[in-house]
């Protein structure tokens, strides 16, 4: 497989990213999306991306995905892709959207982490129809560890 215990960039390695946590929260516009105890809060279309990449994840043996969700407009994808790197790499670490952000084959990517290793969370929900598309929702939860929301102590 593409995933191993020693796999990692520099001062990142892929066990500090672990478990990758999608959830419903929105904070000022951005969506934000937990890797470990770290938060990367994304732009709507750079969301869309990682949501195909988990999607492919959790639903395919490969994982490989021609991101649906990116128009498909000259380069739009490559830029796409090239911003949730930098976006991971400035909340994560230098190094973490190479490891989490990975090219296939043709115009195909993948997601860097196992399966095992996504959780969803149940307010991902709220997000339908709004934000993210109700079968995409449903796939999801279908295809997902679940997780109750964290409730934050008062």
């Amino acid at each position: 497989m593409f995933w191993g215990p020693a796999m990692s960039i520099g001062e990142i390695s892929i066990q500090a990213l672990v478990p990758l946590e999608l959830s419903g929260t929105v904070q000022a516009g951005r969506y934000v999306v937990r890797f470990g105890c770290r938060s990367v809060r994304l732009p709507y279309a750079r969301f869309r991306a990682l949501v195909d990449l988990v999607l492919a994840r959790l639903t395919s043996a490969t994982g490989l995905t021609m991101l649906p969700s990116v128009p498909r407009q000259k380069n739009l994808r490559h830029q796409t892709l090239y911003r949730l790197r930098q976006d991971l790499d400035e909340a994560l670490g230098a190094g973490a959207g190479a490891l989490l952000v990975l090219h296939g084959n043709l115009s195909s990517y993948f997601l860097g982490l196992p399966a095992e290793h996504i959780v969803i969370d149940t307010s991902l929900r709220e997000l339908a129809p709004e934000h993210l598309a109700a079968d995409v929702v449903e796939r999801l939860c279908a295809a997902g560890l679940w997780r109750p929301p964290l409730v934050s102590a008062q």
